[in-house]
């Protein structure tokens, strides 16, 4: 860190004169992080990402998961209120006790099984393709969702399931194993954390537009 630098840093953080010397500094094209004197945390013990890498995938397909949600909670209702309720949306599990709570509940026992439908939809959102496949099915989407997403991407047809599939599998093997294969764990670059990133943002982005589509007019 350049002197000057130093002792602006010192002034702000209000540090004595004699301190200012221990200050360190990592800068990156997006970020400034400032070390003071006296912490136990070093600069060196960041080189390894890793420990950020992974939560970052699993954050990224908790997202995915819950705008498929929201996706297939905004789409229930008229599925619901249609002539030919579809297959997957008459299958969803109702038990006696929710059937006693809605009549204990509520006036119009219609609204309990709303709130049953989203509770279901929120548990079975996933990031897996088929999952995404079925629940869009249960609420009436037209099937081939991944196709018009390949085409609304502009990538070959096939990619976003085997996107999907392979970032899925990565997810929840950081989140039941932290990540090992067999009694090591994966290796994971930065460049590869990115690209599951950035690909589940992107079919988010892609789900989101053909969704829309499917209820326009």
């Amino acid at each position: 860190m350049r002197s000057e630098l130093r002792e602006s840093l010192g002034e702000a953080f209000r540090l004595p004169k004699k301190q200012r010397d221990r200050l360190e500094l990592l800068e990156s094209s997006h970020l400034w992080m400032v070390f003071k004197p006296g912490t136990a945390l070093r600069s060196d013990q960041l080189e390894d990402l890793s420990p950020l890498l992974r939560p970052a995938i699993v954050m990224a397909c908790a997202a995915l998961e819950t705008l498929v949600a929201d996706i297939a909670i905004a789409h229930f209702g008229s599925a619901l209120a249609s002539d030919i309720v579809p297959r997957r949306l008459k299958e969803i599990p109702l038990t006696v006790g929710q059937w006693m709570e809605f009549r204990s509940r509520y006036k119009r026992q219609h609204w309990g099984v709303r709130g049953a439908i989203e509770a279901w939809i929120e548990e079975y959102a996933s990031t897996a393709p088929n999952k995404i496949g079925e629940l869009f099915s249960a609420v009436g989407l037209e099937s081939g969702v991944f196709k018009r997403v390949d085409r609304h991407r502009g990538i070959a047809g096939g990619t976003t399931e085997r996107e999907l599939n392979e970032i899925t599998a990565r997810r929840n093997r950081i989140a039941h194993s932290a990540d090992r294969v067999g009694s090591r764990r994966a290796s994971l670059s930065f460049k590869d954390a990115q690209g599951a990133v950035t690909a589940v943002r992107d079919i988010g982005h892609a789900i989101a537009e053909v969704a829309q589509a499917a209820r326009s007019p």
